[in-house]
């Protein structure tokens, strides 16, 4: 099968097909972790690769890291291609066994392109890279999506070691936005938008009173439910990007 090469690239530049959950991410939602960590090491890499000064550093957890998100993309690709033709793998050890071969195969496109761009870099092992990489791949596994019946046993991954050094510090992440509906109102047409701060606390006691313009009645975010998923669930709530108060009215949406 030819794949696409923005699919196959190393380091990896696009994620659209990704839905993040933006920090502060709770310790053991290994999966949100995961994606977001491989991400920002995928940009890491770009940027040591595009520094002509060779004074951006990178080490064996970006790399990685990297390839892990290289593998998730090619996963995602074929993903996409058994949906289109009807093929999808019914079995999670199947599952397991092609994942292991995308990951082998990521690991092979980043040597090949760190050898070319950043030949000083001294390159890991598969073994060191499968560390992360297997057990991050099981912890995105969706039971019902990528293949039929539950992953038995998920592998996870140290979070300290691997993902912790990318989430940024909580207290420097701008307020978000968070609605508060009253659906005990005879019309259902005002909500509330606060911004709250990385501890839940309504910033500096701002709110603002919003026109609903769906038909539908949004759905509030409720941060007692945030709770983390572990492996092979993904299913949790999605934040709002981080919003300055002048953008918070256009930036609210549902929240599904």
């Amino acid at each position: 099968m030819a794949i696409p090469q923005q699919v196959k690239r190393f380091p990896r530049d696009s994620w659209d097909t990704v839905i993040f959950t933006h920090p502060p991410i709770p310790q053991g939602m290994l999966d949100a972790k995961a994606t977001w960590a491989a991400c920002q090491a995928s940009k890491h890499w770009q940027r040591a690769f595009d520094d002509d000064t060779n004074t951006t550093t990178v080490d064996d957890v970006d790399f990685a890291l990297a390839v892990f998100d290289v593998a998730y993309h090619l996963k995602d690709y074929l993903l996409g291609v058994a949906l289109q033709t009807n093929s999808r793998i019914t079995d999670p050890d199947n599952w397991r066994k092609l994942t292991d071969h995308l990951i082998a195969r990521a690991y092979r496109i980043a040597c090949t392109s760190v050898s070319a761009r950043l030949p000083q870099f001294s390159l890991p092992t598969l073994d060191a890279v499968r560390d992360f990489a297997r057990g991050a791949m099981d912890c995105v596994f969706e039971e019902g999506v990528d293949s039929w019946g539950r992953l038995v046993p998920c592998n996870g991954y140290d979070e300290s070691r691997y993902t912790d050094r990318y989430m940024p510090d909580p207290t420097t992440l701008p307020p978000r936005a968070f609605t508060v509906v009253n659906h005990s109102l005879d019309n259902d047409d005002e909500r509330l938008v606060l911004l709250l701060d990385h501890d839940g606390n309504i910033h500096d006691g701002v709110f603002y009173s919003v026109l609903i313009l769906e038909l539908v009645p949004v759905l509030a975010l409720d941060r007692t439910k945030l709770r983390p998923t572990g492996c092979g669930s993904r299913v949790y709530p999605r934040t709002l990007l981080p919003a300055a108060p002048a953008d918070v009215a256009s930036l609210n949406e549902p929240v599904l």
